[in-house]
C-alpha cells in the first residue's frame, strides 16, 4: 500500500479544528485518523522519514508531534514556536527535527529526547511571510507560508530560505552563521 499523510485546517487556530489522516492513494481509502492532543487543531505541515515509519508535523497551535506510524500514535510532542509552526523537516541522519515558526524561528530539535532544543535560528522577516505577488494593473495577493520554506544542502550542513531580497544560507552548526544572502538584482 502506498500511504499519504494529509491535514486539514485554516490559518487560525481558533476557528478550524483539524484532522490527521491516513490514506491509502491506491484504494483512494481512508486508513486511520490520529489523534490531536490536547484538542484536535489544524495541522500546517508534514514530513515523513527516509522509510516512512515516522512522521514530523507542525500545527497552527505551535506544537510539533511525532508520530510512530507503525503503532499509529504520537510518540512525542512538543511546544517549538510562538505561534504556528509553518514548516517541518527531518534532518539527514534523522535524529533530529527542523522547524520554522511563525515567531521568525528555525529551531533544530533532537527527536530522542522530547522538545530538547539543539540549535536556533533568527530569520529574516520575510522568510515567514505573509507573501504578497504583485502582478499586472496593480493586481496583489497576500499569500500565508505551508510546507517547504527551507532547503538543505546535500550533505545537510547548509539551509537555504528567503528573504525580500533573495535567498538566504545560514551554515548549521549550532551558533546560527548567516553565511550568505543572494545580492539584490540591479536594475
Amino acid at each position: 500500500m502506498d500511504y499519504s499523510a494529509v491535514s486539514s485546517g485554516g490559518k487560525s487556530m481558533n476557528q478550524v479544528p483539524g484532522k490527521l489522516l491516513m490514506w491509502d492513494t491506491k484504494t483512494m481509502k481512508q486508513q486511520l485518523q490520529f489523534s490531536l492532543e490536547p484538542e484536535p487543531i489544524a495541522i500546517n505541515c508534514t514530513a515523513f522519514n527516509h522509510n516512512g515509519n515516522l512522521l514530523v508535523t507542525g500545527a497552527a497551535d505551535g506544537i510539533v508531534r511525532l508520530f510512530d506510524m507503525q503503532q499509529h500514535e504520537c510518540a512525542m510532542s512538543w511546544k517549538a514556536h510562538d505561534g504556528e509552526v509553518y514548516s517541518v523537516e527531518f534532518s539527514y541522519d534523522e535524529n533530529t527535527v527542523y522547524s520554522i515558526g511563525e515567531d521568525g524561528k528555525f529551531i533544530q530539535w533532537n527527536i530522542h529526547k522530547s522538545g530538547l532544543k539543539v540549535s536556533e535560528y533568527n530569520l529574516p522577516s520575510e522568510a515567514t511571510g505573509p507573501f504578497v505577488l504583485s502582478g499586472y494593473s496593480g493586481y496583489k495577493q497576500v499569500q500565508f507560508p505551508r510546507g517547504r520554506l527551507f532547503a538543505f544542502d546535500s550533505e545537510g550542513n547548509y539551509m537555504l530560505t528567503c528573504s525580500s531580497t533573495g535567498g538566504v544560507i545560514f551554515k548549521l552548526n549550532g551558533e546560527g552563521d548567516r553565511v550568505k544572502q543572494k545580492p539584490e538584482r540591479e536594475h
